[in-house]
């Protein structure tokens, strides 16, 4: 066959085309059908579906629902609107991708198996802590320490800050209990819990305070000499370079990489990139006021598609509170434009000064005792008991707001990915690891995997004829599970598993008559 004769293949996308780029994808999807078909009544939303978010999908929008069809791509999603459908008696068609291979779950409340009761995949990376510690050699590496950085920054220091101004005298005495009291491991327990309650400290400082944006940028500040110079000359300084190991093998060799300390420099990009993101971060996190758009109203839907993206859920039952005002919440500064720019950074990095001083802690390496002394170990529950007492008298009668992030990948204007894409090449500089694109810090860190376009058709294809069961109440005898393979040419239908039963136990019968007794006694 000739050059000429070669056949043409195309390759057309279903929903999205170049003038999509940019915009939510719900937008771009919801127009795309109109255009197949007028009569649909569709509305488009971009809030997230979480707790955080019950006061938009309230009670009102899940009893206006027939069914909920999902299409996500994390664990925490497919639970909590699982958990939803199941308090709400909502059918529930769950489909999911991975590659070549694909599933259809059907959910029926009270008559099938749950989301929850099938078992949730495990979403941890596999990587060795100790790797991701002290010794990446690859981006992959950088990158899941940043996503867990990203936690111990704007999630951990708010939930724990919230935990505090709601009953202090609770949280001393668990913290002081699973410490301090501990039988196990009560050495290695209190190390790792001081420097948390340092940072409680400062958190509740600034947020009880009345923060602002500078104490926002002096948080970004000490966060990044603390994380790319302080742990790496730890690091270097326990373990030189040319240091033996145990067996008198070098210390640094094999996937080892010898470390190099940062120092902040205003004319590298990634260093810029990383103090604007972590300071809005941290300004969202202490509330520091800022204006979200309103929400737009949510209508009544017969029939909803509903787009969901790492809730965090705490209960699976909706919680009924609703925040102080709807409209007017105190919220991140990502809407507001001035704090984006490398020169409203400069000029609050000038008033701040240099780099604060070096913060020294202990390293620890899987493998290698930690070298401590008993008077070591006294100095370390004095210190404890010092900084739980502390807490305890700024917690007495504080007031402020702290917001948890709930990492989103998919919102490109929240500085998530932003802070996890300059964190990992940070962290990639200090071992001499080529750094990586936004793009796949975003696949990474958000568990992404890339679809395949026949998979996704194939797999909508089961669902729509498991909804047009749904909808016309077919037994549920006659609806479908799916698991196949494209790659393997494997296909399974099986009928939906009865729900999970609980075990509950008869107590004796003579415990029956006791109320009885009680009362007769009286």
């Amino acid at each position: 066959m000739s050059t000429d004769e070669r056949p043409i293949v195309r390759i057309w996308q279903f929903l999205f085309r170049e003038d999509n780029v940019g915009k939510p994808k719900s937008e771009a999807a919801a127009a795309r059908a109109l255009t197949m078909n007028p009569s649909l009544n569709i509305e488009a939303k971009q809030d997230l579906v979480a707790n955080t978010t019950e006061h938009i999908f309230d009670t009102d929008f899940w009893n206006g629902l027939d069914l909920v069809c999902n299409a996500l791509d994390n664990m925490k999603a497919r639970l909590y609107v699982d958990a939803q459908c199941i308090f709400y008696e909502k059918p529930l068609l769950e489909s999911g991708t991975m590659g070549t291979g694909a599933n259809v779950d059907i959910v029926v409340p009270h008559l099938t198996r749950s989301y929850a009761d099938g078992g949730a995949a495990d979403e941890g990376g596999g990587v060795p802590m100790c790797t991701l510690r002290n010794f990446p050699h690859l981006i992959d590496h950088c990158i899941e320490w940043a996503r867990a950085k990203f936690e111990d920054l704007f999630a951990d220091p708010a939930q724990k800050a919230a935990k505090v101004l709601e009953d202090v005298k609770s949280f001393v005495k668990k913290t002081r209990s699973e410490t301090l009291q501990a039988t196990d491991g009560r050495s290695s327990k209190i190390s790792k819990e001081i420097p948390k309650l340092k940072k409680l400290i400062a958190t509740l400082e600034m947020g009880t305070k009345g923060p602002t944006m500078s104490d926002a940028v002096a948080l970004a500040w000490a966060a990044f000499h603390e994380l790319f110079r302080d742990i790496l000359l730890d690091l270097t300084e326990q373990f030189p370079d040319g240091s033996k190991d145990k067996k008198g093998e070098p210390f640094w060799s094999g996937h080892k990489r010898f470390p190099k300390a940062a120092h902040y420099d205003a004319s590298n990009p990634e260093h810029v990139a990383f103090m604007l993101a972590t300071s809005n971060l941290f300004a969202a996190m202490l509330g520091i006021p800022g204006k979200k758009p309103p929400s737009s109203p949510t209508s009544k839907l017969r029939l909803q598609i509903a787009c969901v993206c790492s809730p965090r859920r705490t209960s699976p039952f909706p919680t009924g509170k609703k925040p102080p005002s709807e409209l007017n919440q105190p919220g991140p500064m990502r809407w507001q434009a001035p704090y984006r720019s490398a020169e409203w950074l400069a000029g609050m990095l000038a008033k701040i000064g240099g780099p604060p001083e070096r913060v020294k802690g202990a390293v620890e390496i899987d493998g290698e005792e930690k070298k401590e002394g008993a008077d070591d170990m006294a100095r370390e529950e004095a210190e404890l008991e010092q900084l739980l007492t502390r807490i305890a008298d700024m917690g007495a009668g504080a007031k402020g707001h702290f917001e948890s992030a709930d990492f989103e990948k998919d919102d490109d204007d929240n500085f998530h990915i932003d802070f996890i894409t300059a964190c990992s090449n940070l962290r990639a500089a200090n071992y001499h690891i080529p750094t990586t694109s936004r793009h796949k810090c975003k696949m990474i860190a958000g568990r992404i995997i890339p679809a395949i376009a026949t998979t996704t058709a194939s797999v909508t294809g089961l669902v729509m004829l498991e909804m047009f069961k749904v909808l016309q109440n077919k037994p549920t005898a006659q609806l479908r599970n799916g698991n196949y393979d494209l790659g393997s040419n494997q296909y399974m239908l099986f009928e939906a598993e009865p729900p999970a039963q609980l075990a509950t136990k008869v107590i004796a019968s003579a415990c029956l008559w006791l109320p009885l007794i009680a009362i007769n006694c009286h």
